[in-house]
């Protein structure tokens, strides 16, 4: 099953947090690589960033974070498909039109559960409550539910 990982999961796989035993765990059945888009790749970054912000990660331990992603990038662990931007924004608008008034969906999400449509994945990770919801309603299988 080809599957979206979004930012907050692939996160937990690289820095460890309350959620690092669930990604591994589900990370050591799957096969092949871990679909990883230009969105999710700029947000992943800018999160282990902010980490360093908020003092969870000095910057030493960044650094070394964004090498293991580049590491990752290079060796195939994280793919990044040709990105079909135009067909991802006309996605997140008919999302937005049919699940932002009932869901509070915000634009991120829309863009996330959009780009994992387009691209034919039919799982989508996520321990953002509002992504699950909104992925499930889209009619993906939306885990960790």
């Amino acid at each position: 099953m080809k599957a979206y990982f979004d930012t907050s999961f692939l996160v937990s796989a690289y820095v460890r947090d309350a959620n690092s035993a669930k990604v591994a765990a589900v990370l050591k059945t799957g096969r092949g690589p871990l679909l990883c888009t230009p969105l999710v790749e700029i947000e992943m970054r800018n999160a282990v960033r902010l980490c360093t912000f908020r003092g969870e990660l000095t910057a030493a331990q960044c650094r070394a974070v964004l090498r293991d992603i580049d590491s990752d990038q290079a060796a195939g662990v994280l793919w990044s498909p040709p990105f079909p931007w135009e067909e991802v924004w006309r996605e997140a608008e008919l999302l937005g039109s049919a699940f932002t008034e009932r869901l509070g969906t915000r634009s991120l999400d829309l863009l996330h559960v959009a780009a994992a449509r387009v691209l034919g994945s039919r799982a989508f990770y996520s321990f953002d409550r509002r992504q699950v919801r909104l992925a499930a309603a889209a009619g993906l299988k939306a885990l960790p539910a």
